[in-house]
């Protein structure tokens, strides 16, 4: 309950004076979501120069992530990988090589600090800027006398940002040495991960989520997605499900996903799934 009764502090004091808290949005973000249920995510990939659509199921439970890919019209082509720390693993189809997790655990997770200790290892938020107080602040009584104006802290480096499409977002700037950058946009609303942003030498990759909606399983999650380099659209995708599953559908499942091996891909969409997996 007092959770829920700074994060209305934070909404109402921030819409005036554009103090915005990390862990209360990230907080907001991961609400509605079910606790110890298994998931599925259902996506759609446009390919871009491949001119191929890859359809992608992303199963998710004991702590455990298997993914299914299969290229629309050609079931031969169907390859499963299990999701290790660094690696997509296809057993003898090789590996892939990921150098971000925040991808899979903005779609998969339920513990929103799980999520912001992950943007502070990937170093897209900073430690200091997880503080919502100052020291001493220590609320008591009503929350009528909380006076939270006085304690608020401000960051430099959290602000309401535009977007190259003129969309606003709040962008928390963590790693800022030179060209290389980590950025993570919150929805203005505060409804989700808007931008997920690496700087690199001044190149910017960055993966970016659109058209919140609740969805039936409990959540919110972006429907549309897209990754873009140098500002320029790579891959388009949508998000065409997110169902929870029961205990005997995820055992059926990870039985199953456990015995595929292989990675049945033709070559130029395996390049393009490289890119893909990367950041991811």
């Amino acid at each position: 309950m007092q959770k829920a009764v700074y994060l209305l502090l934070f909404l109402s004091f921030s819409a005036q004076a554009y103090v915005y808290s990390v862990p209360s949005m990230v907080e907001e973000i991961f609400s509605g979501r079910k606790e110890n249920t298994p998931v599925e995510i259902v996506l759609r990939h446009n390919l871009g120069e491949s001119n191929r659509i890859l359809r992608e199921n992303i199963y998710y439970g004991d702590n455990r992530i298997f993914i299914e890919w299969e290229v629309e019209g050609d079931r031969s082509s169907r390859s499963v990988a299990s999701v290790d720390k660094d690696v997509y693993d296809f057993g003898s189809g090789g590996r892939f090589a990921r150098s971000s997790k925040l991808f899979l655990q903005y779609f998969l997770l339920k513990d929103p600090n799980y999520f912001s200790s992950s943007l502070r290892e990937e170093r897209f938020v900073n430690r200091d800027q997880m503080n919502e107080f100052r020291s001493g602040y220590t609320p008591e009584g009503s929350p009528k006398t909380y006076d939270p104006k006085k304690f608020y802290v401000k960051h430099d480096d959290i602000a309401i940002k535009r977007l190259e499409n003129g969309d606003t977002a709040i962008a928390v700037v963590g790693l800022n040495e030179g060209l290389d950058k980590r950025i993570v946009y919150f929805e203005k609303n505060v409804q989700g991960i808007r931008r997920l942003e690496w700087q690199e030498e001044g190149r910017s990759t960055a993966w970016n989520f659109e058209n919140f909606q609740k969805m039936p399983s409990g959540g919110v999650y972006p429907r549309r997605l897209s990754l873009t380099q140098g500002g320029a659209e790579v891959i388009r995708s949508e998000v065409v499900a997110v169902r929870n599953l029961s205990k005997e559908q995820w055992d059926k499942l990870r039985q199953s996903l456990s015995r595929q091996d292989g990675n049945r891909l033709s070559s130029p969409v395996k390049s393009n799934l490289a890119l893909l997996l990367r950041f991811r």
